[in-house]
């Protein structure tokens, strides 16, 4: 019997916005909201579009279905644009973060081993204390009666905490306010997401005073961390038990790379602890900021889930149902830049290797027949049983065999903060001005400014 599947369509045939002669869709892509013009489309066109940037054609895909699958099938099929991992590679950073193919099986074997020696334990009470310090910044500031803008906070939290967890370095950043490696990466990522917008290399032959700048804030935080890397070493030549039990990822990687007769050079611990410390502050201090934004605007979730918390227990599924839906309606990665490596078939079209791919992860989120009421801010609908929303939300940590080995520290911070804010603060908007959502590589909420309240009887 004849096949009756229709052969699949070129990607010509994908309905897409107008785009401007010679530059196409390029100069539409808003520089911080690119993400909503991007949902805008989706809205209009569907879940399968095409844009035009230059002289090359890019698909973009809202599908979640498609996105999974696209995600899935890394890095057999598809990796990451390889204009980042270029980027990347001109800064001098290769880490498990950015690599592709072979560098990052390695990177990804030797690092997966790091993180399940048993070190998170012995963390614990360091991440007690540095919560401790956000507790007690939150509380001057409800005492004072001052409004603050808590993704300053929270940034410098997950520093703190990142910094101590990967180099056993305490920054202490919530205190100090200030920190000899903050200042350099408050600079490095707005520099990767600039040079990402620009097709042509330029910093390699002529360099900018911006570029400038970020040859020493690279210089900065190369010589800071290769000192960490030098104690460690010094640290585990002088107590071999480290060699069981390390107490940060830096002493894991060293220890972990021994005994796999891989050892990683002192330059691939700096790269993978940069790429841990920026990955785990941005992405982690954005979702704490945004479920913080929700909390603040609906009163009786920060009572439930004071409840929840002053009850105590093993769990709290309240608490987890609002991380989902922060995670949902605010993903701090709400799209996805990827390329094809081979010839395959989508949503009915052939897509060609060396096609370009864009993942808009949230329109899915947002649609009403999968998530009723899919825009509002609804965590209880997290807590039904025969709710299949797992296999359709969006992806904060990706999918598939690049899904984020840092997930279960930022959950950890994220769950951590929570409940302390639930059990000893209410928290409400300073000021009824909207909070637009920034985006480069993370979706920030700008100018989210939030007043804090001592609850009766914390102290």
């Amino acid at each position: 019997m004849p096949d009756s599947t229709p052969p699949p369509k070129p990607l010509s045939a994908l309905p897409g916005p107008r785009g401007w002669p010679l530059l196409g869709n390029l100069p539409q892509l808003s520089r911080t909201q690119m993400h909503l013009v991007l949902e805008r489309w989706a809205q209009q066109y569907g879940p399968l579009y095409q844009l035009r940037f230059l002289n090359k054609r890019l698909m973009v895909i809202s599908d979640i279905e498609l996105c999974r699958r696209v995600l899935r099938e890394r890095p057999e099929n598809f990796r990451r644009f390889p204009a980042f991992e270029r980027i990347i590679g001109d800064m001098g950073l290769t880490s498990l973060f950015s690599s592709e193919g072979e560098t990052w099986r390695r990177q990804r074997r030797v690092f997966m081993r790091a993180l399940n020696i048993h070190h998170m334990a012995p963390f614990l009470p360091k991440l007690e204390v540095i919560t401790g310090r956000l507790r007690s910044l939150w509380q001057r500031a409800a005492d004072a009666g001052q409004p603050v803008t808590v993704l300053d906070d929270v940034m410098r939290y997950t520093l703190d905490v990142t910094t101590r967890f990967a180099f056993g370095y305490d920054a202490n950043a919530l205190e100090t306010h200030e920190d000899p490696i903050q200042k350099h990466l408050s600079r490095i990522l707005p520099m990767v997401s600039r040079r990402a917008r620009i097709p042509v290399p330029y910093w390699r032959w002529i360099k900018f005073k911006a570029d400038r700048q970020l040859d020493a804030d690279l210089e900065g935080v190369r010589g800071y961390i290769e000192g960490l890397i030098a104690d460690a070493r010094a640290r585990i030549a002088a107590d071999p038990s480290l060699k069981e039990k390390p107490t940060n990822l830096i002493e894991a990687l060293l220890v972990t790379g021994d005994e796999d007769g891989s050892v990683f050079s002192d330059h691939d611990i700096f790269s993978n602890a940069l790429g841990t410390l920026v990955a785990g502050e941005d992405t982690t201090a954005m979702t704490l900021a945004w479920m913080m934004y929700f909390l603040a605007g609906h009163p009786e979730a920060q009572e439930r889930l004071h409840a929840e918390v002053v009850a105590g227990g093993s769990d709290y599924p309240f608490l987890e149902a609002v991380m989902n839906e922060t995670f949902r309606l605010k993903p701090v990665a709400p799209v996805f830049f990827l390329h094809a490596t081979a010839n395959v078939e989508l949503g009915g079209y052939a897509v060609p290797a060396g096609t370009d791919l864009v993942l808009a992860t949230r329109p899915g989120a947002y649609d009403d027949a999968e998530f009723p009421d899919g825009r509002e801010f609804r965590p209880e609908r997290w807590l039904v049983p025969q709710a299949n929303y797992v296999t359709r939300a969006p992806l904060p940590f990706g999918h598939g065999p690049r899904l984020c080995p840092g997930r279960n520290l930022a959950q950890l911070e994220i769950r951590t903060v929570a409940a302390m804010l639930a059990r000893d603060f209410r928290i409400s908007r300073a000021d009824d001005k909207p909070v637009e959502e920034s985006f480069a590589f993370t979706m920030a909420p700008k100018e989210l400014q939030v007043r804090f309240e001592r609850r009766a009887g914390e102290c």
